[in-house]
């Protein structure tokens, strides 16, 4: 989804401007064992539980540190509008957020899940799988939850309605000759009689939030996604991901249509996957900034999405790092914030200042 972040600022501009004064080092201590306790101390405005997944496969690139920041900001906003924050992951990445404290964000982690996931040797072709085996495996003791994106931040209360089967960030639009093909035919992955009685003009959705409250959809959600897979698992993978997106993007909204379930839409907008690069916000429909209820979810719901694939461009940088800090400095005590986090901080205040283009 490109969403855009909707925040200005100037090149002249430093996110260090109001950066905290520093302290003696008596203060510091007493201030980080204090943040220690913070994300615990917070009062949810529901309670609603969220999940992060992540798999990390290799070692991440240049700037990924924006990222962490990002899910720092992920964590932190949901905590305080919904309830608990939770994390499946893998060991790899574990060890990755304990070098920046960022393990400490959440009020649970589980590695074994994903370390034990099956299919482990398929993830590069079906990396939302991940997010599929953590769901079902949820599921199993909870009634109704949340899996959100690490590079979605929610700002305020969206006033999203929990008594729905399903709640998913929006839906796509695709055109069979477009240049990327994202969505192909479903008979790409499924026999002439698995296609038949399902309505394959549903729209699919993206799911940087995916809201779930029904075990019985989740249940046939995953054992359709584990035939799939296993079906098709060494067969040669698609570009553009369309293998993965296909378990994930086009079988849950086939599937709960099927089933008569109720949904709603973050963004009750539709996104054009085949325009790209466009400032206007045309590729919607409708636009974003056509109606209050867009508008309002739009300036308080951040997703970074493929933005990310662009942090060789400064502009994009320092876009993301000033919406995601200054979002948090309008909501919480940056003074814990920074020192509890404060070599992660440290390294984006950096990487915004520096002020050249990267060819890496």
């Amino acid at each position: 989804m490109k969403l855009p972040l909707q925040v200005k600022h100037s090149n002249g501009h430093s996110l260090q401007d109001n950066r905290i004064k520093k302290k003696s080092k008596k203060n510091i201590i007493w201030l980080l064992n204090r943040g220690a306790l913070f994300f615990h101390k917070i009062s949810y405005m529901k309670k609603i539980t969220g999940y992060h997944v992540f798999y990390q496969s290799k070692e991440f690139g240049k700037y990924h540190e924006i990222d962490l920041i990002v899910q720092l900001a992920s964590a932190l906003f949901w905590k305080k509008k919904y309830g608990p924050i939770k994390l499946y992951c893998n060991e790899k990445f574990l060890n990755t957020l304990k070098i920046w404290n960022l393990d400490q964000c959440y009020d649970e982690i589980n590695t074994s899940v994903l370390e034990d996931i099956p299919y482990k040797d398929y993830l590069s072709k079906y990396w939302s799988f991940c997010k599929i085996h953590a769901i079902k495996h949820i599921s199993q003791t909870e009634d109704k939850f949340v899996v959100l994106d690490t590079d979605l931040f929610i700002k305020k209360d969206l006033h999203l309605d929990f008594n729905k089967d399903l709640i998913v960030y929006h839906q796509e639009i695709f055109k069979e000759d477009q240049q990327h093909k994202t969505y192909l035919p479903p008979s790409t992955f499924l026999s002439d009689d698995e296609v038949e009685g399902y309505n394959w003009d549903i729209l699919p959705t993206n799911a940087a939030f995916l809201y779930l409250n029904n075990k019985e959809f989740i249940d046939k959600w995953y054992n359709w996604v584990i035939n799939v897979i296993e079906n098709n698992k060494n067969t040669p993978k698609y570009p553009d991901s369309a293998d993965t997106v296909f378990i994930e993007q086009r079988l849950l909204p086939t599937l709960a249509d099927k089933m008569n379930l109720s949904m709603e839409f973050v963004f009750n907008s539709k996104y054009k996957t085949w325009v790209d690069g466009v400032d206007d916000l045309s590729d919607w429909e409708p636009k974003l900034d056509s109606t209050k209820d867009l508008r309002f979810r739009m300036d308080n719901a951040r997703h970074v999405w493929g933005l990310k694939n662009n942090y060789r461009f400064l502009d994009i940088r320092q876009l993301i790092l000033f919406s995601s800090i200054s979002s948090m400095r309008e909501e919480f005590d940056m003074f814990l914030i920074e020192n509890q986090f404060n070599k992660l901080f440290d390294i984006c205040y950096e990487i915004y200042n520096d002020s050249t283009d990267s060819i890496d």
